[in-house]
């Protein structure tokens, strides 16, 4: 429960919010990602007092447009759900009238209001017509789903469907799992008369709107689908998990063989888990049995933790947030915890997040309370396991299901992505790894900063953001490449033959308890460029090395594109036997190469944009043939 220290620190937040608090039906909710600046990928700063005038934090650019308004919209009223929340605890712990009054001011004005406000996605008011009978035209139910728009009827629907209170279906569905939870914890506490108007004029109307935005398997529409049945929970309504492209069909569809979700990303795998560790929280409330639901929970939570490295840190495969480790997601543990208090498994996998030693790190758009290592609700329901009975078995496997490998050794640990499921969310990465070495990250996959941040495109998401091979200059290469991978003695060996066009790359990963050696080959057309690429986690300052740095403009580094907003500094690197050593504290890099090329040394921003790195990039012809030893 609440500690008084904590109920204070809430008031203090939750008081000045709840006494000020305003919305409008006219006021419309827009895409969050909009909210990262266009230059450095910066999350701008939030001003609850500032809506039309939005700053970039790290530049200071300044924003005033419809979109940066909108997206300051939908984050207040996220702020609002958040603040909403609290002061339910905050009336649980302490009976204070103003706390219930909020909660019932904030729920009776979205459902007086729901049918008011304008059906729209993102910043488009749109004619919901197409949706109504999207449902019975639509057919496809593969998990393997790649498309930006669906198509219909000389239109186009986008996939993340329209919202009403926020900018988008997803975004509505979780909006409203939120309001159910106030609602249901403090139902007691509502007439019959004041209940009703929330379940005859929102709750019900909102299922049948996100009801029929259903046509894929994706995240977007289980997060609808666990909205639309935790609706019906709440509303003494039968629930159907069984249906087409319900809960179940996302579950046999949309996880891979590897328990991981299809989407290939650790965050969208967590992302889909708070869905399904939310809707399981209603139905232990609503006395629903569903062992499909928790054994498929069960095992979700599970995988990432056979996957984390040792110091809790996650691989972070494409589309996601920086540097996230367990605890980043240990409110979904809680929710299982909660829905789940018997399942010994599932109590085991939560003592063992928490028994985490590395501190808790948020994502960018988070606007939960958190108290240490524990959320709000971690807190508030006394979930603190007392011991941990779940040891995680680091060893190499290959995720065939999923496109992935991981190798261990001693203290070492990699982990390989070796193609995609989907476009959904892919980056433009072939062959692309992670390394860590006991508490140190060496090498790191950036995910991307938001969406809408011009550098997300020109940097994250591109082959030369990432460990990988690269033909020809291009940053975006087939993200649907096929990889062939076999296992090797002490690791794994990929070979692609149309991650570029007419092209071959190879890459063999072997990992000892002295560390990581990569060989890498690559093939382009006749007269052509090949490139690798390689980053490390670590600052120049901690860098020595025999081999010669001469500073060069960006321009210099002719093979590719640099601009500052994502290389600070070049150099070009002098060498004379085709090998260059660089020795850091607690390990060395080498590479080395067979064929004539030019090695530069870059000074490269990471995800967030203030946290440098070490980029080599090793230029040569139409071959190359090069050694990583990382040890």
């Amino acid at each position: 429960m609440l500690t008084s220290n904590q109920v204070k620190t809430l008031s203090r937040d939750v008081d000045p919010f709840i006494a000020s608090w305003h919305d409008d039906v006219s006021h419309l909710a827009g895409w969050r990602h909009n909210y990262f600046c266009q230059d450095d990928g910066a999350l701008l700063t939030f001003d609850p007092a500032s809506p039309h005038r939005h700053v970039c934090p790290e530049c200071g650019r300044v924003y005033e447009s419809v979109a940066t308004d909108n997206a300051w919209v939908t984050i207040f009223r996220n702020l609002t759900l958040d603040h909403l929340r609290q002061a339910m605890f905050l009336y649980q712990a302490t009976a204070t009238p103003k706390y219930l009054d909020f909660c019932k001011r904030v729920l009776n004005f979205y459902a007086s209001h729901y049918s008011q406000f304008p059906i729209h996605v993102k910043d488009v008011v749109v004619d919901y017509q197409p949706y109504e009978s999207l449902r019975a035209e639509a057919k496809p139910d593969d998990p393997v789903v790649m498309f930006d728009n669906w198509a219909l009827d000389d239109g186009k629907v986008e996939v993340v469907g329209p919202g009403k209170i926020m900018g988008q279906g997803l975004s509505e569905a979780i909006a409203l799992i939120k309001l159910a939870f106030v609602f249901q914890n403090l139902r007691d506490h509502f007439d019959q008369s004041e209940a009703q108007l929330i379940v005859d004029q929102l709750f019900l109307p909102a299922r049948d709107f996100l009801d029929q935005q259903q046509f894929a398997i994706h995240n977007i529409t289980l997060w609808r689908e666990a909205a639309i049945q935790v609706l019906n929970i709440v509303c003494g309504q039968p629930v159907d998990f069984e249906r087409r492209l319900g809960i179940y069909d996302h579950l046999t569809k949309g996880v891979t063989n590897a328990g991981l979700w299809y989407e290939g990303s650790m965050h969208y795998h967590f992302y889909v888990l708070e869905a399904l560790t939310d809707l399981a929280y209603f139905c232990t409330q609503g006395e629903i049995e569903a062992p499909k639901l928790r054994d498929g929970i069960e095992q979700m939570l599970s995988v990432p933790c056979q996957l984390a490295f040792a110091n809790g840190d996650l691989p972070n495969p494409n589309d996601g947030w920086p540097n996230i480790n367990l605890l980043t997601y240990v409110q979904q543990y809680e929710m299982a915890a909660l829905a789940y208090p018997k399942d010994e498994q599932i109590q085991a996998l939560y003592a063992m997040v928490l028994n985490s030693s590395k501190s808790r790190v948020p994502v960018p758009l988070e606007q939960d309370r958190y108290f240490g290592k524990h959320s709000i609700i971690g807190q508030a329901y006394n979930l603190f396991p007392s011991h941990v009975s779940y040891e995680p078995r680091h060893q190499n496997q290959l995720l065939d299901g999923s496109k992935l490998a991981v190798l261990a050794a001693g203290d070492w640990q990699a982990f390989i992505k070796y193609g995609c499921l989907t476009l959904s969310h892919a980056h433009y990465d072939p062959l692309n790894f992670e390394l860590a070495f006991g508490n140190h990250h060496l090498v790191k996959d950036l995910s991307n900063a938001g969406y809408g941040s011009g550098l997300n495109e020109r940097w994250y998401n591109t082959t030369l953001g990432h460990n990988s091979l690269i033909i020809n200059g291009a940053l975006n290469n087939n993200r649907s490449y096929h990889a062939e991978v076999t296992q090797i003695l002490n690791g794994y060996k990929a070979v692609s033959a149309d991650a570029f066009p007419d092209s071959v790359i190879e890459r063999q990963f072997t990992l000892t308890v002295h560390g990581l050696v990569i060989r890498n080959k690559a093939v382009a057309p006749a007269n052509g460029q090949t490139a690798l690429v390689q980053h490390l986690e670590i600052g120049m300052d901690k860098m020595a090395t025999q081999a010669k740095l001469s500073a060069i403009s960006l321009s210099g580094v002719a093979e590719f594109a640099l601009d500052r907003s994502f290389v600070k500094k070049a150099y070009q690197v002098a060498t004379t036997d085709h090998q260059a050593l660089f020795q850091f504290p607690e390990f060395q890099f080498t590479l080395s190469w067979e064929n004539e090329a030019k090695l530069y040394l870059l000074v490269s921003v990471g995800n967030p944009v203030e946290q440098p790195r070490l980029s080599w990039l090793l230029c040569s012809g139409d071959h190359l043939n090069a050694t990583i030893k990382i040890g």
